[in-house]
């Protein structure tokens, strides 16, 4: 495998609904121009995106059909510790968003506040690149 697949680099969204997904793709597409975007449908097919290519952001649904979203977060964190998560769920409870920060997630947004997802984006993105041991 390329050096370069194994850097953290681009933004995956894991999110069941098809429709949500794709409105979801393009929203980030547009805010970030060239940013290498990538989908997924299940907890599956996220890890194994992650096992191709590392991405910098996954913005994830909790509900998925085949895992809860919060296994699937500590899963590609044992395999890729420096992935930063953007929890992205209809399920907006202070239960949820505790155990989404115990696991790492950078930031939580309901679906009920998609505006606010893109800036969570950026937010994660900003402190992922900012130097570290400061």
């Amino acid at each position: 495998m390329a050096l370069r697949d194994r850097e953290p680099r681009g933004i995956l969204v894991v999110e069941d609904h098809c429709t949500v997904r794709d409105v979801l793709l393009d929203m980030i597409g547009l805010a970030f121009p060239g940013e290498p975007l990538r989908g997924a449908s299940n907890a599956r097919d996220a890890l194994a995106l992650c096992r191709a290519a590392i991405p910098g952001v996954v913005v994830l649904d909790i509900v998925l059909p085949d895992a809860s979203g919060l296994d699937t977060l500590r899963e590609v964190r044992r395999m890729h510790d420096g992935v930063r998560f953007v929890i992205h769920s209809a399920f907006d409870d202070a239960v949820f968003r505790r155990e989404a920060a115990r696991l790492g997630a950078a930031a939580f947004v309901s679906k009920r506040d998609w505006n606010e997802l893109v800036p969570a984006i950026e937010r994660v993105r900003a402190r992922e690149s900012a130097p570290r041991g400061r």
